[in-house]
Order: C-alpha cells, then sequence, then structure tokens
C-alpha cells in the first residue's frame, strides 16, 4: 500500500507502508537513488519514511557499505554527505535538509577540485575516446512498481580520455556529478572527486544483444581521429576597400557576396546599392573565403581612415585567427555471425563543435541492423567550412572500416560494397536513404574497369574507396608504391557522376586539385591547438603535400548519363582519404586510423 499525505510545512510527502524487521542495518550501494537506499532501510527496519519529493530531486547517487550497524549510524553515514537530517517519531523518520542547508545566510561559492580518473573497457583495457561530461542526476520513480531509475541531465561534455583511457578536468564545482560514456556501454554515473580512480564500464546492450540471440563469430570494432586543419590557401586573405560617407567599393576573393554586402551595410550605416563589391579570380578558397570578415575589417578601417586601404594578411595572421576545420571522432562497431555474414554496424561520431555523421548515409539501409549517432563538444575554436565539410572526415573513417571488413570478411573490397549496395537497391533497410544505390554501384563498376584493378603489379599497393556527398558519386583507386622506404601516391583513378557534365576540361581539373588535395591532408595535414592556441603559423611547421609528391599520373572518368548536373568540387576530395589509407595498409601490414597518417608511418 502507498500512502500519499499533504503537511502544511512541506509540499507533496510520500509515506512507505510498515514491514517489521530488526533495527540493524546492512547496506552495500554504490550510484544508487537515495529512495531506493531508503526503501531498503524500511525492509530491514520497519521504520517509513517522509520526505520532500522537491528536497529528494535535488540528491544525487549515494555510496554506502556499512553490516550490521544501528540504524542511526546507517542513517548518519547515509544523509550527512548527501546535507540531509531526519527526526524520528515512533517508527516515522521525517528526512529534512539539514540545519546548515535551511541557514538563510549569504551563499557561500561551491568549491571547485579538479578530478582525475582512468576508464577501462569491459575486459579491463585501457578505452581510449570515452567522453567525459559534467553533468546533474536526477532519480525517477515509477509510482505503480516503486522503482527507481537514474538519469544524467543537463550534461556538458568536457573532455575525452586519452590513449591509456585518462582524463583529468579543471575547477569543478565539489557537488557536481561526471558522467561518461562510449558507444556500446552503459554510462557511469559519480559525484564528483579529486580521484575517480580506474572506472572499469558494462556493455550495454544493442549490438551485443543481437549477437547473443544470433550467435556471432566477432565483433570489430575501430575508431578514427582527425585534427582541426587550416585552410591555408595560397594566396592569404586580402581586400581592397575605399568607404566615403554615401558609397563603398570593395575588390577582393570571395565566396558569398551576397551574405557580406548585408553586413557591410549594417557596419557602414549604407544602403545596399551603395556597396559594390568587385569579385578577383580567388587564389584558393576551400570555404576560407565564405566567410567575409577580412572585407568588413578593410571597409572599417577605410572608413575610419577616410582613405583607400589594402588589407593584406600575413601567413601566421591568417594561420592563428582563421577558421578551421572541425577536429573529429568516429568509432565504427560491427557484428559478424559464426559464417562471417554482416548482422550490425553502428557508428557513433562527433568532434569538436560539430558532429561529422550523415545518418541516412551509405550503408545505412545496407545492414539489417544498423544504428548512426552523433555527439559534439562546444568550444570557441572558429570552424567553418572545409572543403566537403564533415563528409572529408567521415567518408575516411567509413571507407576505411568497410575495407576492413571486407578483409575480415575474406571478400574483394569492391566486390563487398557492390554486395551491399545491391541490398540496399533490391531489400532495402528503411526509407531514408538519402543515396542512389545504382549511381553508386555504377561508379565503383567503372573505377574497377578503368584502374584494371583484377590485375594485380608487382610492387602496386592498391586501395579503393567510394563516397557519396553533394549529390554526386565518386569511386577511387590509388596505387601506391614505395621508394626509399617511403610511400608514394603514383596513380590515382576516378570515376565520378556528377550528372551531365558542361565543360570537361574544368570538371577534370576540380576532381584533380581535389584528390590531390586530399593525399596531403590525409598524409600531413595538422593544426595542434594548445590552450586555445594554434601551435603552427606558417609553412616552416605546418606541412603541405611537396610538387614531387603529387601523383604522376591522374586518371578521371565520367559516367556518362542525362541526370542534371550536381556538384563537383567537393565530392572527389573526401574519397581520397579512405583510398589512401587502404593502400598503405597494403603497403606497410598495418591500419592507419589516426590523421596525419605521418605520424604513423616513420618508415615502410
Amino acid at each position: 500500500m502507498r500512502l500519499t499525505t499533504v503537511i502544511l510545512f512541506m509540499s507533496v510527502m510520500q509515506v512507505y507502508a510498515i514491514t517489521t524487521f530488526g533495527q540493524r542495518v546492512t547496506l552495500n550501494e554504490k550510484n544508487s537513488s537515495l529512495k531506493s537506499v531508503l526503501r531498503k532501510i524500511r525492509n530491514q527496519t520497519g521504520y517509513d519514511f517522509i520526505f520532500d519529493r522537491k528536497l529528494m530531486a535535488g540528491v544525487g547517487p549515494v555510496m554506502i557499505n556499512v553490516t550490521d550497524v544501528t540504524l542511526d549510524e546507517a542513517l548518519k553515514r547515509l544523509l550527512n554527505t548527501q546535507d540531509l537530517a531526519y527526526q524520528m517519531d515512533g517508527k516515522l523518520i521525517v528526512v529534512t535538509a539539514s540545519p546548515s542547508k535551511r541557514l538563510k545566510a549569504t551563499p557561500i561559492r561551491q568549491q571547485e577540485i579538479d578530478v582525475r580518473g582512468k576508464v577501462l573497457d569491459q575486459y579491463g583495457r585501457p578505452l581510449q575516446g570515452a567522453t567525459i561530461s559534467v553533468a546533474t542526476i536526477t532519480s525517477t520513480e515509477n509510482e505503480e512498481t516503486g522503482d527507481f531509475s537514474m538519469t544524467a541531465k543537463g550534461k556538458k561534455a568536457a573532455t575525452m580520455t586519452n590513449a591509456n583511457g585518462e582524463f583529468s578536468l579543471r575547477s569543478i564545482p565539489s557537488q557536481a556529478y561526471i558522467s561518461i560514456s562510449y558507444i556500446g556501454y552503459q554510462d557511469y554515473n559519480a559525484k564528483a572527486a579529486i580521484d575517480l580512480g580506474t572506472i572499469k564500464l558494462k556493455l550495454a546492450g544493442t549490438l551485443d544483444e543481437v549477437l547473443v540471440n544470433t550467435g556471432y563469430q566477432s565483433i570489430i570494432e575501430r575508431t578514427y581521429t582527425a585534427p582541426f586543419l587550416a585552410h591555408n590557401t595560397m594566396e592569404p586573405v586580402n581586400c581592397f576597400a575605399h568607404v566615403t560617407s554615401d558609397s563603398a567599393i570593395l575588390y577582393g576573393p570571395l565566396q558569398a557576396p551576397e551574405f557580406t554586402v548585408g553586413t557591410l551595410s549594417q557596419r557602414l550605416g549604407l544602403p545596399k546599392e551603395k556597396i559594390q563589391i568587385n569579385l578577383a579570380r580567388m587564389g584558393g578558397g576551400f570555404g576560407r573565403r565564405a566567410y567575409g570578415h577580412h572585407f568588413i575589417e578593410a571597409a572599417a578601417i577605410s572608413k575610419h581612415l577616410n582613405a583607400p586601404v589594402k588589407l593584406v594578411y600575413t601567413r601566421e595572421d591568417e594561420m592563428t585567427a582563421g577558421i578551421y576545420r572541425p577536429t573529429y571522432s568516429a568509432t565504427y562497431r560491427a557484428a559478424l555471425d559464426k559464417d562471417n555474414k554482416l548482422l550490425a554496424l553502428h557508428v557513433k561520431a562527433g568532434g569538436i563543435p560539430e558532429t561529422p555523421v550523415h545518418a541516412d548515409r551509405f550503408p545505412a539501409g545496407a545492414v539489417d541492423n544498423y544504428l548512426a549517432e552523433g555527439w559534439q563538444i562546444p568550444s570557441n575554436i572558429t570552424i567553418g567550412a572545409f572543403r566537403a565539410p564533415r563528409s572529408n572526415f567521415i567518408a575516411a573513417a567509413e571507407q576505411s572500416f568497410l575495407d576492413e571488413l571486407a578483409m575480415e570478411m575474406k571478400k574483394d573490397p569492391i566486390d563487398f560494397r557492390l554486395e551491399l549496395l545491391e541490398r540496399a537497391k533490391t531489400d532495402p533497410v528503411g526509407k531514408r536513404n538519402d543515396y542512389n544505390a545504382d549511381r553508386y554501384a555504377e561508379v565503383l563498376k567503372l573505377v574497377r574497369e578503368k584502374s584494371n584493378w583484377d590485375k594485380k603489379a608487382p610492387g602496386i599497393h592498391r586501395g579503393v574507396s567510394a563516397y557519396f556527398c553533394h549529390n554526386s558519386y565518386v569511386a577511387q583507386v590509388v596505387d601506391l608504391v614505395v621508394k626509399n622506404n617511403e610511400p608514394k601516391v603514383e596513380r590515382v583513378v576516378a570515376a565520378i557522376d556528377c550528372g551531365i557534365v558542361v565543360n570537361r576540361d574544368a570538371a577534370t581539373n576540380m576532381a584533380e586539385g581535389a584528390i590531390i588535395d586530399g593525399i596531403g591532408n590525409a598524409l600531413y595535414g595538422e593544426l595542434p591547438f594548445k590552450d586555445g592556441v594554434p601551435q603552427k603559423n606558417n609553412f616552416t611547421t605546418y606541412r603541405l603535400i611537396r610538387m614531387n609528391e603529387a601523383p604522376q599520373q591522374i586518371e578521371v572518368h565520367f559516367v556518362e548519363n542525362e541526370q542534371d548536373p550536381t556538384g563537383l568540387g567537393e565530392p572527389p576530395f573526401p574519397p581520397t582519404f579512405g583510398a589512401v589509407a587502404n593502400a598503405l595498409y597494403q603497403a606497410t601490414g598495418k591500419r592507419f586510423y589516426n590523421q596525419p597518417f605521418i605520424n604513423q608511418l616513420t618508415s615502410v
């Protein structure tokens, strides 16, 4: 029986029915709700509890380990750590705020502490990439069963575990709670402490339940990472501006003048029709010149000086105060049954400060049990569009993982992808898949033919990749050789379906540039930060691909069809990363999970 009463000096109060037991208490609870612990005390002692629901809502998980102690001692240990007190009236215990908590004195600033810990997987191995969040914990009661569940709310991601599974947080409120999450594992919540010690996560139900129910041979799990990148256009940011009292004339390279003119109008106090923007040759864009702050800056200086000005950023200015490609991490998990058939695939990916996940792209629709999840960590580092935003990372992770799956399943990498696409075409899973399986398969078949994929050549290490973005389909085969113990991409064959090709020379040129850019960034691109400050500021430290490192041969083949023209400046860029990674595996015998690959590749 459950009784509910209202007492004048309390809001809604709750009473539990009496059951008569002895008054000695034994408890061993970790991260339990206070209500559930009180219920266990009631069952052991026969005492009922009354408490304010609002008061209980602010109480976090409790930990207590006592054996055969008095009820008074158990309650003191349990409640004192939560700033709670109690009064006994016969067989009734009233839980209230502690006297110190009820005082109306000047609030004392909550103490801040530094928190550290180490996270392990179910086998006791360090777990890299677990998300550590600062959270508030709430407990939810099922009114029918009396059961309680714990939920982390208001979570704010703060950091991730390193390669040793370790993490540290600075200046965390001492009354906060730390929430630890990782794909495929149950969330772990604990009150903040200076040293949380070693935390071993437990597996969640999702993917593993599929395996238990079906029978399996293996789970393959891989994590991929990529750093911040700078655009590093060959021509630095620049603008000429001449602003007068009634007009403004500006010259310079800019990708989105229609957005910039509105800001100029507001900043200068001029109508848009009095502002003239003349576009110069781009000098390299890649998303960097989609942001017109240098136009605003030049115009503001010109207005202040009442004179024409020419603004040119130094390379150091541009690289340390620029717009960057976010840093990303993605974990892929796949389940294979005893016959090496793909049962399930799970991707959880995120970044600072955005997720790269496109949930409805391939291989969505081709796997019975498929889940794509995203996360992100806020940051004040300025990020923005970078050639094929988000796709430039997730394509590398996805295509590298598919290559490894094909090897595990003892299938040709192209055949494996075509099998998945055939499933997506003839018996798709779900209805929101945002790609055309026929067009996707066509570029793979064309690149197989044009690259002579089935004809192996001695000393040539090959990697394949295919990706869909910006409504275009691109497949690539990279031929890599090893010279003087160093890898070099000698040849790239690309097959592209971008609909009707209007200007074939320009289209080929765009694809060639994207491929070279992709090779350079995959191997060398990296802009590290320390305390929010970029650690590279010029080409003396920021490595770009050199002319002698570019492929000697790039072949670009277009699928002939009557489809409407689609994107081309960006789609050839993402698949290059995966093709290079897969070719490097063929050359070295090891997989490359962390960009830039040069950091893993001292020699081969």
